[in-house]
């Protein structure tokens, strides 16, 4: 219609108004125009995420009250079904923890074998088999318990021997 009233239009002034209006329009379509670009954009990238979980369990509730027989029933059902259920709980659990365990056990199996070794190499040196171990094995026992120092000090205090 304006472009029609601009084609009308017989003096300056009317062309001028009708040109500036014309121009108004057009730039408001122009923005128009670059928010609905902007607009389609944003719908492209979009993502919606839908998430749908079946119901597993599925009860009517009825509007009359339940006989005690009923209730038992259903507690003793709803206990069974508890109880299943952490049985397959345990045994996933079980198994996803199954290396964890493996290696715990090997880790306590050769600490145990070495203290067990350690023990026989300090009794049979307590016995009197002798050899260099024993040595080192009696003297570390001793400096750690501080009983090398009190030794000394007993052996200072006995007259000494003399043939």
């Amino acid at each position: 219609r304006l472009q029609e009233m601009m084609d009308k239009a017989e003096t300056i002034d009317e062309m001028i108004a009708v040109e500036s209006r014309l121009t108004e329009v057009q730039t408001q379509l122009n923005q128009e125009k670059s928010y609905l670009d902007t607009l389609e954009k944003d719908v492209a990238y979009s993502t919606v995420t839908l998430e749908i979980r079946e119901v597993k369990d599925y009860t009517v509730i009825k509007e009359e009250p339940k006989s005690f027989p009923e209730r038992v029933w259903e507690a003793v059902g709803s206990t069974v079904s508890g109880f299943g259920n952490f049985l397959q709980d345990l045994v996933i659990f079980l198994i996803e923890i199954c290396p964890y365990l493996i290696f715990l056990i090997l880790v306590i199996w050769v600490l145990r074998k070495l203290l067990r070794r350690r023990k026989r190499r300090r009794n049979n040196c307590d016995q009197g088999a002798g050899g260099s171990d024993c040595r080192r094995e009696k003297g570390n026992f001793r400096l750690r318990f501080g009983k090398r120092k009190k030794e000394t000090e007993q052996e200072k205090n006995q007259p000494e021997k003399t043939e």
